[in-house]
Formats: C-alpha cells, structure tokens, sequence
C-alpha cells in the first residue's frame, strides 16, 4: 500500500512539474538543405537559412493557419524569422556534400514553441483577428431609489434617466481609456448612438447570455462586457449611498469569462446625485483598470478567444509515457494553447486544455497527428471531451 501510494506522489510530481525543468521544453529535430553555390561557406549559410526558415513557417503555420501565414508573410520574415535566436536557441550544421552543382547538408537544432508563440503574441498574430479586439459595453446602470435603470440599447426618452445617462457616458468613457492602454478598442454605443443600430428584437430590458454574444457579432466585438452599476441611498436619516458594481468581459465566440470586477462602495454624506457622481468619477478609473488589466492578462496568456476542452487519455498509463505525450501534444498539436492536468485515475488520466477550435477541428488534427512512440486512436467524442486511447511502445 505504501509503494502504490508512493508511486501515485511520484507520478503527480512529474507530470505536474513545469515544462522548464524537462529537456523536452525544447524539439529537437534535424533537416537537410540543399544549395547550388561553389563557394563552401556561402552554401553553408544558405542552407541554413533556408532551413531555419522551412521549419519556423512549419510550426508557425500550425500555430496560426495558412491563411494567416500568407497574409502577414513579410511582418513574420521581419519580426519572427529574423530574430530566431529567441526560439531556436541552438542550430548545429553537419558536413557539407557535393560539389557547387548540387551541395546538401544536415542542419540540426531545438526550437521553442512556447517562446515562439510569445513572439507571435507579442506581434499580435497568435489571434484569428487582425488588429485590436473589439470590446462592446453592455451595462445597465439602476438608481434603486428613484426606481429607474437606463440601458443604452433600449430606446428611452424618459427625462428622468438624464442623470443616469450622463454617469454611463462617463462609464463608457473611462472604460475606453483604460481599454486603450492595453491594446483593446471599445466600441462606445452612446457616443456613436448605437441604441438605433439595435434590432427591435434586442431592445428588451432583460437579454439572455445568446442575446448579449449575438449583440457582440452584430456590432464586430469580439469581447461583450456584461455590467450592473446599482446605486440606492442609505438607511432612513443616513446621507451616505452604496453603490454596487459589476462588470464581467466574456468572449463571443465562446462564452468564456476572460475578465470580472466586482465592487461595493459607499459615498460621502451628502446630496444624492452629487455624491452618487462625485463617488463614481473617482473610482471608475481604478475599475476600468482593473478589467483592462485582467483582459490584457487573459490575451497574454494566449488563451484568449479559445474553447475549453476536456482531454481524457486512456490505457496501461505509465507517468514517463503519459508526461512524454503531453509534451507532444504541446509540441505538435499548435491548435492547443495550453494544457493543464485536472484528473488522476488508475486507467486513464484528463487534461484541461485551451483549444483555438472546436472539438471536431480538434479530433480531425490529433487523426492526422503522429505521436513518437505511440499508437494512439480515438476513444470517444462528446460536447465538451475528446477521449484517446494510447498503446504505448518501447517502455522504458
């Protein structure tokens, strides 16, 4: 009992280690090259080149698609390929065969996938859309006291909601400046007056999650913001007012939260509106940081805009093999963002990971996929899991 138990910390330990510590950080994998030049070291340079280049735009298209790669073709040669050095770490060249007709030669070397993903995200081309996300403010902004909400996108000539329309512009705008700084667009609806954009259907008081991420397609936004800025005075006697707020980013595409603040203030003693505004004025930029800052977060991280898919590996798993084709999968799967264990059992053991498609897009790459000792076939497929069964060979 105590060995199995053993075994099982070990096991945990070394497939939860981070992948810094492995030598597998890094692919190893060699090439050859091919030159017509009479000169040794002129063929010597062109064939490295030209292999550096054959295996950066390999893995670079995996990560990022054809479509893309073509699009951005000289930005990737200028700001990716050319500074290999921060992804390629090492590149060793064989001996060089032939004559000036017809020169080959081996070149071998290690790249990092994950240092060549930060550079595409440092370059913004890691994500399907080009330039900055579009981020669409869906906030409702309530005055408990007095009974009313204001929401931009229901069409509202109620004079009353004046004071609450001119505290959302001021919501709208803070939230645009501090977007802006981390490299996100907001699209302000009252400043554009948005509100006569809106499908009569969509102009309701009360919109599903559906609703609000059809909104966020119809305007081009690839970030929906769900708010609720309450505000209600004090107990009877009392000139201090609380006010509640909430703001939660979610993708469209998906449905994720990528980004959530939430807030209980209390105002000065004093007239409602006026503290109710002054209160709001000196907070909201702390808040719209915050979000701002946790998106920022999120996109970092590359996982922004990807779906969360359950991965369950099952066989005769061995914590060597299975940490091994983890690694793979990393190395060879670029539709994978990020991998994360979450499940331990005696037969099979499940992944948590970030996926830039869908489960069927998924399926179809780990299909055409090949995995270095092992046979791997498809398990089962349900909504949000995709199962594999691993036959392992050459057990160490």
């Amino acid at each position: 009992m105590l060995k199995a138990l053993l075994f099982f910390i070990l096991f945990l330990f070394v497939i939860t280690t981070p992948k810094s510590l492995w030598a597998d950080e890094y692919l190893e994998l060699s090439e050859v090259g091919y030159a017509k030049h009479q000169d040794p070291f002129q063929a010597r340079k062109v064939i490295q080149d030209e292999v550096i280049e054959k295996v950066s735009l390999r893995y670079i298209t995996d990560l990022i698609g054809d479509k893309k790669v073509n699009k951005n073709k000289n930005m990737i040669n200028a700001k990716i390929i050319k500074n290999y050095g921060r992804y390629i770490p090492t590149v060793k060249v064989g001996r060089l065969e032939g004559n000036g007709d017809s020169r080959q030669m081996t070149v071998t070397l290690k790249i990092s996938l994950q240092n060549l993903k930060q550079m595409l995200l440092q370059n913004g081309l890691l994500y399907e859309q080009d330039g900055p996300a579009v981020v669409l403010p869906m906030i409702a902004m309530t005055d408990k006291t007095h009974m009313l909400t204001y929401r931009w996108w229901v069409s509202d000539n109620d004079k009353s909601k004046n004071f609450l329309h001119q505290e959302i512009s001021g919501v709208h705008n803070e939230l645009t400046k501090a977007l802006k700084n981390q490299g996100f667009f907001l699209r302000n609806p009252t400043a554009a007056n948005d509100k006569n954009l809106v499908p009569q259907a969509y102009q309701i008081d009360a919109l599903r999650l559906e609703d609000l991420f059809f909104l966020g397609e119809f305007f081009k936004s690839q970030i929906v913001v769900k708010g609720d800025i309450r505000f209600e005075q004090g107990s009877e006697g009392s000139e201090v007012s609380r006010i509640y707020v909430r703001m939660t980013a979610m993708h469209t595409g998906n449905g994720r939260v990528v980004a959530e603040v939430v807030r209980a203030l209390d105002t000065e003693p004093g007239v409602f509106e006026r503290t109710i505004s002054n209160k709001l004025d000196t907070t909201l930029p702390d808040i719209a940081n915050d979000l701002a800052t946790q998106m920022h977060e999120a996109w970092q991280k590359g996982t922004f805009g990807t779906r969360l898919i359950k991965l369950t590996l099952r066989g005769p798993l061995d914590y060597y093999q299975v940490n091994k084709f983890k690694t793979q999968v990393e190395q060879k799967v670029g539709e994978i963002k990020s991998i994360r264990e979450r499940l331990f059992e005696p037969s099979q053991v499940t992944f948590e990971v970030d996926s830039s498609v869908g489960i069927d897009g998924l399926v179809e790459k780990f299909k055409k996929s090949r995995f270095d000792g092992f046979n791997v076939e498809l398990d089962g497929v349900s909504a949000e899991v995709v199962a594999l069964r691993l036959d392992f060979e050459n057990k160490p």
